[in-house]
């Protein structure tokens, strides 16, 4: 196997980045040297501590599983393709307690997603509850607008170590597109829930997207103020992932944004994280995790029909058939794990066609970006500004 990372050396050490996972280990000139001729010592040491991989030890026939449980929402996001789709809209009929006890040697991961999948929340317990029956699930997740939860789901979820993800719009009250059916904004409930369940929770894991357009990236500061102002101490709290992107809509459409445009504003952003000393420990990922192209993901609707991406979901004039293979890029390349042609549905959005674009040059440089940017917050370094220190990183290729 292969190792990508990064390396930046500040005095006698070098501290070094996983780029597949974000992890970061520092090791004497000594031992650097040793790691980059594989020394098996120290390869074994940095896997007993869980720095490195050296093992693929899943069956090779496994996958994970997202369950589109539902098409119903109570919010209507102006962006979002469900938007048109009311509670009294019919669920489909899939059965999925059945598909998972046909299947359930087989799946990895689990992650409930709609609509609002806390609508068909007994669903989602019966799946659980007929799983753990079989112990085999690694981890589940829901991706939820949030405003459901109540103690007796998030008793359930947190019983079940479930990881949330949530998101929130970048845009302030004067345009906000995170609506619900009255056309009330909601943030600061999602914003409740989220302190509600990190103080009342131990076993849970939130994931907070904040949502920009073209529109509303103007507000960017005061909507980082007003995010960790609101949320207050809970805004540090480990199990709490706060990250910034931008929606990807078709280029035709008005919110829409290109990468490299996505990329040097996203670079203004966290350099204003940085004066306000805010860590973050985010990994900026572009198409690596790519389940069109790597089939290690089957993604299903309650109609029971299956799509080779979740982003391709309402979009009905997507071949699923399509070979998304030939879509992958070059496994030699150090940003292969993140990037691997870059994300299908983004590429889709910016040019309405299949292609590999990886934006090699604008990747490399945030993911680095952001190396520097931990190892600032962490101390490591001594530097004052962050685009002053990337000459001083290096790109590590090895192979293990």
């Amino acid at each position: 196997m292969n190792f990508h990372g990064y390396a930046f050396k500040e005095n006698d050490k070098y501290y070094i980045e996983n780029i597949t996972n974000g992890n970061i280990f520092a090791l004497n000139d000594i031992y650097y040297r040793n790691f980059l001729n594989c020394d098996s010592k120290i390869l074994n040491v940095l896997e007993e501590n869980k720095l490195l991989n050296l093992r693929n030890e899943l069956n090779r026939n496994s996958f994970d599983a997202i369950f589109i449980v539902n098409s119903k929402c109570n919010l209507r996001c102006e962006y979002c393709f469900e938007k048109d789709n009311y509670l009294n809209k019919e669920d489909g009929k899939f059965n999925f307690i059945n598909y998972v006890n046909r299947n359930y040697k087989d799946v990895n991961n689990i992650t409930f997603t709609g609509g609002e999948p806390l609508l068909r929340f007994p669903l989602i317990k019966e799946v659980c509850d007929c799983l753990n029956h079989k112990n085999v699930i690694n981890k589940y997740s829901i991706v939820t607008n949030g405003l459901l939860l109540n103690q007796e789901n998030l008793a359930f979820l947190n019983f079940n170590y479930f990881s949330i993800q949530l998101s929130i719009d970048g845009g302030l009250s004067d345009y906000n597109s995170k609506l619900d059916r009255t056309n009330k904004i909601v943030e600061n409930e999602i914003l409740d829930k989220i302190k509600f369940v990190l103080t009342q929770y131990t076993n849970i894991e939130i994931s907070l997207r904040v949502n920009f357009s073209k529109y509303d990236f103007k507000s960017y500061k005061k909507k980082i103020d007003y995010i960790y102002t609101y949320l207050g101490d809970c805004s540090s709290n480990p199990k709490l992932d706060i990250y910034f992107d931008f929606i990807d809509v078709n280029n035709k459409d008005d919110m829409w944004i290109d990468f490299d445009d996505k990329i040097n504003k996203l670079v203004e952003l966290y350099e204003y994280l940085f004066s306000k000393k805010i860590n973050t420990s985010h990994q900026y990922v572009f198409g690596g995790l790519c389940s069109a192209k790597d089939k290690d993901t089957i993604i299903i609707d309650s109609n029971g029909i299956e799509y080779p991406c979740y982003s391709f979901v309402g979009e009905n004039d997507i071949n699923s058939n399509y070979d998304y293979n030939q879509l992958n890029c070059h496994k030699d390349c150090h940003l292969h794990d993140v990037c691997n042609g870059g994300c299908v549905y983004s590429n889709y959005c910016d040019t309405n066609e299949f292609l590999i674009n990886c934006h090699k040059e604008k990747l490399d440089f945030i993911i680095q970006y952001l190396f520097v940017y931990k190892l600032m917050m962490l101390n490591k370094i001594s530097g004052k500004e962050i685009k002053e220190e990337l000459n001083n990183v290096e790109i590590i290729s090895i192979n293990i």
